[in-house]
C-alpha cells in the first residue's frame, strides 16, 4: 500500500469522512458488523459508515484523561467499563504511573460528579439491510 500524503488524509467534513471509511469497509458488511462511535464528532462519522453497512450504531460515551498540568493534551480516554492509554504518549512525556492515577489522571476523571450514562437498548440506532 502507498504512503498517504496529507491530502489524501483531509475530508471534506465528518459526513464525508464517514462515506470514506464505509468504502474501505464495505467487506464487512455480509459480517453483520456493529459500529460503535465515539460521542460527539465520532456520531457523525459513525452513521455514515453504519448506514453503508446497513449496521447497527451504538454510541460510547468516553471521557478525555488529560496530560497532568496539560489537561487539553489526551494521553486516554475513560468510558464505563473501560479505559485505554496511550502508552506512548505517556513515555514519551515522561507521566508516571502515580501522576496517572493522580488529581490530574484518572482519580479525578472518576471523582467528577456527572451523571452516569448507561446504555440502554433504546441508544441503538439501525438501518435496514438492502
Amino acid at each position: 500500500m502507498a504512503k498517504s500524503t496529507d491530502q489524501e488524509l483531509r475530508f471534506h467534513d465528518r459526513v464525508d469522512a464517514g462515506r470514506r471509511l464505509a468504502e474501505h469497509l464495505m467487506a464487512y458488511r455480509a459480517e453483520n458488523p456493529l459500529v460503535v462511535a465515539l460521542a460527539r464528532g465520532g456520531v457523525v462519522v459513525g452513521e455514515e459508515v453504519a448506514r453503508a453497512l446497513g449496521a447497527p450504531l451504538e454510541v460510547m460515551v468516553a471521557r478525555k484523561l488529560g496530560a497532568p498540568g496539560q489537561p487539553e493534551l489526551g494521553v486516554g480516554a475513560i468510558a464505563p467499563g473501560v479505559r485505554v492509554v496511550d502508552e506512548r504518549a505517556v513515555r514519551e512525556l515522561g507521566i508516571s504511573a502515580k501522576q496517572l492515577a493522580g488529581s490530574d489522571g484518572i482519580a479525578a476523571i472518576g471523582a467528577r460528579s456527572r451523571p452516569a450514562i448507561e446504555p440502554s437498548s433504546s441508544s441503538t440506532m439501525a438501518w435496514p439491510r438492502a
